[in-house]
């Protein structure tokens, strides 16, 4: 559904910038949440972009 790599996932959710809940070693996503990072549903949109765009320090690469 989302098109990106795992280590995307675990970057955009160590981050803080895609919230989850984890219920044992399941790890969950509000829908809503995923669809207000993706947009358009591709991870060409603009604020996937945007987002792993930056680094660690919130600065531009």
């Amino acid at each position: 559904m989302m098109r990106i790599s795992a280590g995307t996932l675990l970057h955009l959710r160590t981050s803080g910038k895609l919230p989850f809940t984890k219920i044992g070693r399941i790890v969950y996503f509000h829908m809503t949440d995923i669809k207000r990072i993706l947009g358009n549903g591709t991870s060409e949109n603009s604020v996937v972009k945007r987002l792993l765009a930056r680094d660690d320090n919130g600065e531009r690469k």
